[in-house]
């Protein structure tokens, strides 16, 4: 299988992402993650992704693109792949269709999960992490259960992603609400997109994920 799951900043991908990889075996290419590699090293490429996702600004389809082309052809195909956070346009679909010909493989599914934006900003703007563990937690959703303390190590430093300040958690909404509409009429019009509720808890997500995914096996 190869899976597209579609979804606003902050609708739960990763966590979903990661309950499909273990049950079903797929190879996850999560872009959020492949950008903040290559935002590491230490050139001119870098330095202008940096720049781009400070400021809450979307990749180039050529670039992202080039990115994604290289990470996929160094991967070893088996069970097929799951990506996360890609595409984003109609035209970065058809740079992925594309894409999975040269490694023999078709799409299987497109799965948008919905949330709504007010929940959405919440997720992203309230969120951080303990800088010993990588434990995850949220001030609306998800608090530490000490002020200050982390729940599972006990450490006192945490992290907060960058892109997660008010402003620019606007900017990446706004641009992902302008592209959705016409990226999930793409797959509707190739008969590949279905939608979950979001809103729901995240085990009952992943349950209707799967009654997806086993309709298409």
């Amino acid at each position: 299988m190869n899976i597209v799951l579609i979804g606003a900043p902050g609708s739960g991908k990763g966590t979903q992402s990661a309950y499909i990889v273990e049950k079903y075996g797929l190879h996850h290419v999560s872009t959020g993650e492949m950008l903040r590699e290559y935002a590491q090293q230490d050139n001119e490429l870098a330095r202008r992704l940096n720049a781009m996702m400070s400021e809450g600004r979307l990749i180039p389809d050529d670039l992202m693109n080039e990115l994604l082309t290289d990470k996929i052809i160094r991967m070893e195909v088996k069970n097929g792949f799951l990506f996360d956070g890609f595409p984003r346009t109609p035209q970065q679909a058809s740079d992925l269709e594309t894409l999975l010909q040269r490694v023999q493989q078709d799409l299987t599914c497109a799965i948008m999960i919905d949330v709504e934006r007010s929940v959405i900003e919440k997720r992203l703007t309230g969120r951080f992490s303990c800088n010993s563990c990588k434990t995850t937690y949220n001030v609306y959703f998800k608090p530490t259960e000490q002020e200050g303390v982390c729940d599972v190590c006990g450490g006192c430093m945490f992290d907060r992603r960058d892109d997660d300040d008010v402003v620019a958690v606007k900017m990446r909404i706004e641009k992902y609400q302008e592209q959705s509409d016409r990226l999930c009429a793409h797959y509707e019009g190739l008969n590949k997109l279905s939608c979950v509720d979001g809103m729901q808890q995240a085990t009952e997500v992943a349950k209707s994920i799967s009654h997806i995914l086993e309709g298409e096996r």
